[in-house]
């Protein structure tokens, strides 16, 4: 069944460029579509089908990649992105859980206060922030 990339984005999966690459296994493998969707197919040595018995060939194929294991699968991580005064941002974390996250916010804005902003940011990979310099937009 095809799912939206987005649903598969935590496992970190890079898809090889197709028809410019191909799998050298006849095997079942995780596939792009051009529309972004996601699914498995068999690579039958020549083109994917459905299944290692099905025969139509599968069509709108743009990426492929192998099943991770379960080992290489990063770990979604949680993050408060605090904002000084709306102008000058500030990361903290990563946290293991959103708990443990929401309680760093709760704390946070117990010692800073109102006047500024507090974001979620759930990232399975590493995050940085900074800000743009001042004169950054004045650039012709």
């Amino acid at each position: 069944m095809k799912q939206k990339l987005k649903n598969l984005s935590a496992t970190g999966i890079q898809f090889n460029p197709y028809p410019a690459t191909r799998p050298d296994n006849n095997t079942n493998y995780i596939v792009l579509f051009s529309d972004g969707l996601t699914d498995s197919q068999w690579w039958d040595g020549e083109e994917w089908v459905h299944d290692e018995h099905s025969i139509e060939p599968v069509e709108g194929i743009v990426g492929w990649s192998n099943f991770p294991y379960v080992d290489e699968i990063p770990q979604m991580k949680y993050y408060v992105l605090f904002v000084w005064n709306d102008i000058e941002p500030e990361l903290i974390g990563p946290f293991d859980t959103e708990e443990e996250r929401n309680q760093a916010a709760l704390e946070k804005k117990r010692a800073e206060g109102d006047s500024h902003g507090y974001f979620m940011l759930n990232s399975p990979a590493r995050v940085e922030i900074s800000p743009y310099g001042g004169g950054f937009f004045n650039l012709k």
